[in-house]
């Protein structure tokens, strides 16, 4: 009988994973789980002595990164346009500044060092420069890339695997907390 139980209990186990599994091949990218993809959530973040919140959007369609972070009550706002050549950083208190990329523009416009590059990874669930592959699991905790400490408290399953729902990044003395509402794959 306990036999039977446990064949039993195999048989839905293995049945609920295929369910659950879906390709694992490399994609190449901008490096992302699908080519075309969005979210949108809200996020807080610190320096250690400033603190701001606000909604964003974030989306990568053909290698294009289009970010829009909007801080409540018309507090101010801002957007990064990336792709391979250019960025562009547009904020509602500054004229638009342009470079070659987004991470310097960040540093030199905002004063936070923070590495944009890696961010695209990091809302995966990956380390920078990490081949990224479909998740198939939500057992990820935590990740030391470029000096941060990113941990997912929360994932939910997307069409493309397990993504995160909640992400906090930190190096002191910043952090920066998203919360992820929904993901959109094109």
């Amino acid at each position: 009988m306990l036999r039977l139980i446990y064949l039993i209990s195999l048989c839905i186990l293995l049945a609920s994973c295929t369910h659950l599994q879906k390709k694992s091949d490399s994609i190449d990218v901008t490096q992302s789980v699908s080519k075309n993809w969005s979210l949108n959530g809200k996020f807080a973040l610190s320096n250690g002595k400033e603190n701001g919140s606000g909604k964003i959007s974030y989306s990568v369609n053909n290698k294009t990164i289009h970010a829009k972070f909007k801080a409540p009550l018309g507090q101010g706002s801002w957007e990064i346009k990336q792709d391979k050549n250019k960025a562009e950083l547009l904020s509602s208190r500054h004229n638009p500044v342009y470079g070659n990329n987004a991470q310097k523009l960040i540093s030199q416009e905002l004063g936070w060092n923070f590495p944009w590059d890696s961010l695209i990874y990091w809302l995966q669930g990956f380390k920078s420069n990490e081949k990224i592959t479909t998740h198939l699991s939500n057992n990820l905790k935590e990740i030391q890339d470029n000096g941060w400490t990113i941990t997912y408290a929360k994932w939910i399953q997307t069409a493309n695997g397990f993504l995160p729902k909640k992400i906090k990044a930190s190096k002191p003395p910043y952090t920066v907390k998203l919360i992820i509402y929904n993901w959109n794959f094109d």
